[in-house]
C-alpha cells in the first residue's frame, strides 16, 4: 500500500501540475471571504493567502469616459447586498448620466468583479472607464519597490522605470496598445508616466518573495498606483457606449502564492478568450455528497455549471462509487470522507485523487482554458486482477446557470445527420409523464440502441448522435454550453435538474495500470456553429 500511495502522489502531481510542497498550491476548499462595508464602495477581502489582515477592494472611485467624469463616489452611500448562498456581494446605483452595478465572485486565490455600466446620456461614451482601487492590505508598497507593471522591455519594479513628478506619490499609466492617449480625468492630475504599459495588469509582491495581490482586466483603459495608501488600479475598458445601451466588464483581482511570474503567467492564461472561473462545491464535512466543482461561466449574467466528476464508477467489480445515496445502487465499497478538491494557482485547474479501501482509486482535473474547460479522470488499479467494464457517468447540472436552465430540451442539441436537433424533437416515447423529459441517444455504433428503455423516465431516441457531444443554447441561440468525453457511448439529458451527459468508455485496467478519460466542457459565443467548429478542430 505504501508503494501505491507513492504512485498516486507521483500520479497527483503529474495531472494536477502541482503538489502540496509547490509554493502555487492551496485548498481549493478556502475562499477568499468578502465582507462589504455598507454606506461605502468598499469591500474588505481575507484570503488565506494573506492571514496578516484584510486587502480593501474600492469598486469604483470614478466612472466616466475620455471626455469626462460621470460619477465620482463622495456623496455617494451605496448598499451592499450579500454574502448570498454563493459568498458573492453587490450593488446597483444610478445618478443623472450613468446606471452602475457590480457583482463581486469569490475564489480559492481571486475574485471577479463583473462591473456594468449603463449609459444614461444623449451622447455616445467613447473608452468609458471604472476607477476601482484595490489594497493589498498585510503587503501594500508604499514606496514603488515591490509593485510591477508590464514595460515593452519586459516586468519592472515601478521604483526603477522613468516617472512624472508630481506634488503627490501617485501614478498614472497609458498603454502603449490604446489609439487614445489620453483622458480628461488622467490628465486633471498631471502624474502620467514616462514609461507606458504594456498591458493590462498591475501587482504588488510579498517582502519574502512567495506571495502576489495582483490586479487585471480584460482590456484596461489605463493603469495607477499611489504611495499615499499603497493601492494599485488595472481600471476597465469598457468601450464605446451608445446613449441607452450597457456594458459589462470583468476585473480580476488575485491573492495567489508564487512569485511574480507566477502572476504574470496565471492572469495572462485567464485572459485568453472566454475562460471561466473554477472552484470546489462547498459541502458538509460530516456528510459524504458531490465530489463536484463549479465552472462559473465568462458572462456577468450567467452564473455556474456544477461538474460531478464523477456523478458514479461502474466496473465489473460492481459500482465502485455513486455521489448520492440510493437504495438500489449500493457501492461494493464505501467512504468515510470524500477529499480536498486542491487548486494549481499556475493554471487555476482543480484536482483530487481518491484512494478506495479496495486498492483501487480514481481521480479528475478540471482545468479552464479559453471558451471553457479541459477535464481529465483517470482510474488506477493495484489489485491482483484486471479491472473490467469501467464505466464512469459525469454529470453537468445547468440548475445554478439562469440562461441555460430550461427543462423543456427544447434548446438541448445532439448533433445528427449533419445538423442539430433538440432533444425535445428527436423521435421518442415519454416513458412517464410524471416526470421532466428525460432522454438518452447512442453515438454512432455505440451506446444503447432505439427503442430500450430503463425504469425512472430513460428513453432512447431513434436518432443518433454522430459525436459524443451535447449542447445547450440560450434563449438567443447566441450563447452556448456543452460537453463532450472523448469516446463517449451515449449522451443524455435529464431535463428535471437540467444536466448534459456524454458519458465515455474507458479501457480495462490490469493490475498496476492507470487509464485515462479525456473530455472538454465548452462556454461559447457564437451559437452552435461556433461550437461544431471548435469541436472539430480541437
Amino acid at each position: 500500500m505504501d508503494k501505491f500511495r507513492s504512485a498516486l502522489v507521483a500520479l497527483a502531481i503529474s495531472v494536477g501540475g502541482t503538489c502540496a510542497m509547490c509554493s502555487t498550491h492551496m485548498n481549493a476548499m478556502q475562499r477568499i471571504d468578502l465582507e462589504p462595508v455598507q454606506g461605502s464602495m468598499a469591500v474588505k477581502m481575507r484570503s488565506p493567502v494573506l492571514p496578516g489582515g484584510a486587502m480593501v477592494l474600492v469598486v469604483p472611485e470614478t466612472i466616466g469616459d475620455e471626455q469626462e467624469v460621470l460619477l465620482n463616489f463622495p456623496g455617494y452611500e451605496p448598499y451592499w447586498t450579500g454574502p448570498d448562498t454563493a459568498g458573492a456581494v453587490g450593488y446597483t446605483l444610478a445618478n443623472e448620466n450613468v446606471r452602475y452595478e457590480v457583482r463581486i465572485v469569490p475564489f480559492c486565490d481571486h475574485v471577479d468583479v463583473w462591473q456594468g455600466v449603463r449609459n444614461l446620456t444623449a451622447r455616445t461614451w467613447r473608452h468609458a472607464f471604472s476607477f476601482a482601487c484595490v489594497n493589498p492590505g498585510p503587503i501594500n508598497d508604499k514606496t514603488f519597490d515591490r509593485t510591477y507593471i508590464a514595460t515593452a522591455n519586459g516586468p519592472a519594479r515601478i521604483a526603477d522605470i522613468s516617472r512624472t513628478t508630481s506634488s503627490r506619490p501617485l501614478q498614472f499609466y497609458e498603454l502603449t496598445g490604446k489609439q487614445y492617449q489620453s483622458h480628461a480625468f488622467v490628465d486633471g492630475f498631471n502624474a502620467t508616466c514616462q514609461t507606458p504599459a504594456a498591458d493590462s495588469w498591475v501587482a504588488t509582491v510579498a517582502p519574502d518573495g512567495r506571495r502576489v495581490v495582483g490586479v487585471a482586466a480584460n482590456d484596461a483603459a489605463f493603469l495607477f498606483n499611489n504611495g499615499e495608501y499603497g493601492c494599485i488600479h488595472a481600471c476597465p475598458d469598457f468601450g464605446d457606449v451608445p446613449p441607452g445601451e450597457t456594458r459589462w466588464a470583468l476585473m480580476r483581482v488575485y491573492a495567489m502564492p508564487g512569485g511574480l511570474d507566477d502572476f504574470i503567467g496565471r492572469q495572462a492564461r485567464d485572459r485568453q478568450g472566454l475562460v471561466p472561473s473554477l472552484r470546489a462545491v462547498q459541502r458538509d464535512p460530516t456528510k459524504l455528497t458531490y465530489q463536484a466543482a463549479e465552472i462559473w461561466l465568462p458572462w456577468a449574467d450567467a452564473g455556474h455549471l456544477t461538474l460531478r466528476l464523477p456523478e458514479t464508477l461502474a466496473s465489473g467489480l460492481g459500482l465502485l462509487f455513486i455521489d448520492h445515496a440510493r437504495a438500489d445502487m449500493p457501492p461494493v465499497v464505501r467512504v468515510d470522507s470524500l477529499p480536498d478538491w486542491q487548486c494549481d494557482c499556475a493554471t487555476g485547474a482543480l484536482w483530487y485523487t481518491l484512494e478506495l479501501p479496495n486498492d483501487v482509486a480514481f481521480g479528475g482535473q478540471i482545468t479552464p482554458v479559453a471558451n471553457g474547460a479541459e477535464m481529465l479522470f483517470w482510474v488506477a488499479n493495484q489489485t491482483s486482477a484486471a479491472l473490467k467494464g469501467l464505466s464512469p457517468q459525469f454529470c453537468l447540472m445547468a440548475n445554478g446557470a439562469p440562461p441555460f436552465k430550461a427543462r423543456h430540451l427544447a434548446r438541448t442539441y445532439l448533433r445528427t445527420g449533419g445538423n442539430w436537433r433538440a432533444l425535445a424533437r428527436t423521435t421518442h416515447e415519454v416513458m412517464d409523464p410524471n416526470l421532466a423529459p428525460w432522454v438518452i441517444a447512442g453515438v454512432g455504433e455505440d451506446g444503447p440502441r432505439a427503442g430500450a428503455s430503463w425504469p425512472g423516465g430513460w428513453y432512447v431516441c431513434h436518432e443518433r448522435a454522430e459525436a459524443p457531444l451535447l449542447a445547450t443554447a440560450d434563449a438567443a441561440g447566441v450563447r452556448v454550453i456543452a460537453i463532450m468525453w472523448e469516446n463517449g457511448r451515449s449522451v443524455m439529458s435529464n431535463g428535471r435538474i437540467p444536466c448534459l451527459h456524454a458519458d465515455p468508455a474507458i479501457p480495462d485496467a490490469e493490475p498496476g495500470d492507470t487509464v485515462h478519460a479525456h473530455g472538454r466542457v465548452y462556454a461559447l459565443s457564437g451559437g452552435l456553429d461556433q461550437l461544431w467548429t471548435a469541436y472539430s478542430t480541437r
